[in-house]
């Protein structure tokens, strides 16, 4: 699929399918990692949450929006990787986002 077919399919991203989000990536000035290792040419799994959807939809402050639909082949990997860095993975409208645990929030 190429051109204008290309654009609008990558317009339609589903937080629940298999696709990334692509327009967002490119909008956050995201670019494709360029160092040695299995993440060469992959594009980072989240950008910061905006202060609009922290007073949208609830999301925490210091939270990230996942760019990953939920049935992308390595969402796995994306929540392992918040969850590491001591956030968890959850919806706000129709989003998912990593945002801080509340342990890590009240410093317990």
């Amino acid at each position: 699929m190429g051109g204008v077919d290309a654009l609008q399919a990558r317009k339609k991203f589903d937080p629940q399918g298999s696709g990334f989000d692509m327009d967002t990536a490119l909008k956050f000035g995201m670019k494709p990692f360029a160092g040695p290792g299995p993440n060469k040419g992959h594009f980072g799994s989240v950008v910061p949450a905006t202060r609009a959807q922290e007073s949208g939809v609830g999301v925490p402050p210091g939270s990230y929006m996942i760019l990953k639909g939920a049935n992308h082949p390595t969402f796995h990997k994306a929540v392992a990787a918040e969850k590491r860095r001591g956030f968890e993975v959850k919806q706000f409208g129709d989003r998912l986002f990593s945002v801080p645990k509340i342990g890590d929030i009240l410093g317990e």
